[in-house]
């Protein structure tokens, strides 16, 4: 294939050899890219490329000719070189097997998939004869009932692809065929995610790349590199139905970070003169909410939306159209449901897949555990691997039967065995725990390794959590952050966070405050209230970045708001401090003590009990001090242990107790508070116990008390 191949300048627009890396004459970035006319050239021995039908940033679309099967398909070829990286083309391999089980009647259909042997990667579909959606929206020559009816059915195959867990991320008008005959066809599934590389999981990074994706199309949390779920494909789709409906996407600008900051900040313009717009703009409108839990809760949702409009668009009548659309609905779905049924019952495991997914919905009406687990069994007996690892689910959580892990395992293992990346997750934790079968380390391991290299997040922040803690498994820092970075990269908030804290600890790594300071950053911009918190003490105390008060009391009220308990603590201690230009405000320090302690902080307890302790910001009241400090104590704060014990030493708010003050004390010390520490050894050596008075002594020193050496040198 490398013969028609070479690299392109993205600014001088010369090629050159594909070995070339950069540039010669300017040096800016190439491209790989088509340079010579690649028709009748034989992809294999099976596919010859005839004719270009399309180009586009991520490929080269050809109509090509299948001579084993004597027909035409469609050849994407990836302008990418997936051999550069293991990772790209593990992406590809996983996206384009989860692209070829998709079996919907508008959803085209993935023939093969490979990647040459130069490295390459190319994907056979079955040949659409029609138009994309965007040329006719272009030529004006489709009325807004069929394009309603073009978007319904491409719902419809998003719905499809959801319940199987799989995420177009690329909705676009180009990406939606119209066949000869009106067949709307959705294309593309999954390819954005391919491209994704370290230094592309934010808008920020845009000297190392670009977010994969279409602009104009993106979801505002794809826009931020954040971790996407289906609610992102909704978000899209409303881009794609607002362009179809007015002529122009919700958001345009001259470059690519404009459009991307209307996305994260911008509404929509409303485009309603009339009812039948005022309910098409309604739906548009939900779809389009910035954030995903104001949109439509499922694709279906958002085409139950799309049906009532064209039932008031067909409908002459408006003021019955309430009757008609409840009717209209009721009877697609019923006869959808029945044709499924039907389908179902002569051995079509797809439609038993789509019953069983149906059925199982808690949120229908019809919802029917044993109907969903019956289709189920059907579809996994049949040895469809998603069924297989649904039926799996229902087994451990006795939906439509009796939970039973040793089922739930059998049936994992099925679809382990065909690579479905949860079940090889699920059996990694079973083995791991020793759940249904012995605990077997290795074999844990193998699964969940397995699952991370299919691109399942949740398996790599799981595999890494267990190779930084070291408990269950070996520690392994490296792996540990390889995995967390392949998770952080397809934007996982948990293992950006994580690897903050690796890089500001430097747990097992050299401490790296920037490092730390920018995963902390893309954490946050998923409003983590923990990467907040973290991120506004960076910026509190100017590390790796410059000190800015504001902007650190901003994210930490951010993080506070978010419901972080630690954060009300650190605006309570910067209340009463005083940060940059704010003057301390001990009163406001105590109301954020005080909310932080009703929400269970210790540390907020042991704050408000040594404010009223020393009368900082409040009248000195022992008391109440004691009563703070028996509520950190049982939580187990081991400062506060130590505040109390020299209450009851002295009697200050509680009765003099020398006992309690002893067993408060050692508990203390052994706890490591300093002063405890060196307080204990003071009491043993008042008791004559020399030998158990040195022991604390040093055990002080090397905590850095600054007595406990003059200490150690009187007792010689």
């Amino acid at each position: 294939m490398t013969e028609f191949l070479q690299k392109q300048c993205n600014d001088c627009q010369k090629t050159f050899p594909r070995q070339t890396q950069i540039c010669p004459h300017d040096g800016a970035p190439l491209s790989v890219t088509v340079a010579s006319n690649p028709f009748s050239h034989m992809l294999t021995e099976r596919f010859e490329i005839v004719s270009e039908i399309g180009r586009g940033d991520m490929g080269i679309i050809y109509k090509g000719f299948d001579h084993q099967e004597n027909c035409p398909v469609a050849i994407k070829l990836l302008l990418a070189e997936t051999t550069e990286g293991s990772m790209m083309r593990q992406r590809f391999t996983n996206e384009a097997r989860a692209a070829a089980a998709l079996s919907h009647n508008h959803i085209v259909k993935v023939q093969e998939y490979s990647v040459s042997k130069d490295g390459l990667p190319y994907i056979v579909m079955e040949y659409i004869n029609g138009l994309p959606l965007s040329d006719l929206l272009d030529t004006g020559a489709v009325d807004r009932t069929a394009v309603l009816r073009y978007l319904i059915d491409v719902c419809d195959a998003l719905s499809h692809a959801h319940r199987r867990s799989i995420i177009h991320r690329d909705l676009k008008p180009s990406n939606i065929m119209i066949a000869d005959g009106g067949r709307a066809v959705l294309v593309d599934f999954g390819i954005a995610k391919i491209f994704t590389q370290p230094g592309q999981v934010s808008m920020h990074l845009t000297q190392t790349g670009e977010v994969f994706g279409s602009p104009l199309y993106m979801s505002p949390e794809q826009c931020m590199g954040q971790r996407l779920d289906h609610r992102s494909d909704v978000y899209s789709m409303g881009c794609v139905i607002y362009e179809c409906l007015t002529g122009e996407p919700p958001f345009a600008g001259n470059s690519f970070m404009k459009v991307v900051m209307k996305h994260v900040n911008d509404d929509p313009q409303p485009f309603a003169d009339n009812e039948q717009d005022m309910a098409l703009e309604s739906v548009v409108f939900k779809a389009l909410a910035k954030y995903p839990d104001d949109r439509h809760d499922s694709m279906e949702e958002l085409k139950k939306g799309l049906q009532y409009c064209l039932c008031l668009l067909e409908n002459e009548d408006v003021s019955s159209f309430s009757e008609y659309e409840s009717s209209y609905a009721a009877g697609a779905e019923e006869e959808q449901r029945l044709r499924l049924e039907a389908a179902a019952s002569a051995g079509d495991t797809e439609a038993q897949l789509e019953l069983a997914y149906f059925y199982s919905d808690p949120s229908h009406q019809l919802c029917n555990p044993d109907k969903a687990f019956q289709y189920a069994m059907a579809a996994a007996t049949a040895e469809n691997s998603l069924a297989e690892a649904l039926l799996g689910d229902f087994f451990r959580d006795g939906l439509g039967t009796k939970a039973d892990l040793n089922m739930a395992f059998y049936w994992y293992s099925k679809a382990a065995l065909q690579g479905h990346p949860g079940a090889e997750r699920l059996i990694g934790h079973m083995y791991l725990n020793g759940e249904a079968v012995s605990q077997d380390i290795e074999k844990g391991l193998f699964w969940l390794r397995l699952s991370c290299q299919h691109d399942d997040v949740d398996a790599q922040v799981t595999l890494a959590d267990h190779l930084l803690e070291g408990a269950i498994v070996e520690r392994n820092v490296e792996e540990a952050i390889k995995w967390y970075e392949a998770a952080a990269q397809l934007g996982s908030a948990e293992a950006q966070l994580e690897l903050g804290f690796i890089y500001k600890n430097g747990n097992g790594v050299d401490a790296d405050p920037a490092l730390s300071h920018t995963w902390f950053a893309y954490a946050a911009e998923q409003k983590n209230p923990v990467a907040l918190r973290q991120l506004a003490i960076d910026y509190a105390e100017g590390n790796a970045v410059m000190a800015d008060a504001n902007q650190a009391l901003k994210l930490m009220k951010e993080a506070a708001d978010g419901g972080d308990n630690e954060a009300l603590v650190w605006l309570g201690f910067w209340h009463f401090e005083g940060l940059g230009k704010l003057a301390p405000d001990h009163k406001r320090a105590i109301r954020y003590y005080k909310e932080a302690a009703e929400n269970g902080s210790e540390k907020a307890m042991r704050y408000l009990g040594y404010h009223y302790d020393r009368g900082y910001g409040v009248t000195t009241d022992a008391r109440v001090a004691a009563h703070w400090y028996r509520q950190a104590v049982e939580l187990n704060d081991a400062d506060s242990k130590y505040y109390l014990a020299l209450l009851y030493r002295d009697g200050r708010g509680v009765n003099q107790d020398t006992p309690r003050y002893m067993e408060l004390l050692e508990e203390a010390a052994h706890g490591d508070v300093i002063d405890a520490v060196y307080e204990l050894g003071l009491e043993e050596l008042e008791q004559g116990k020399r030998k158990s008075a040195r022991g604390w002594f040093l055990r002080a020193q090397e905590l850095g008390h600054i007595d406990a050496a003059d200490r150690l040198s009187e007792l010689g």
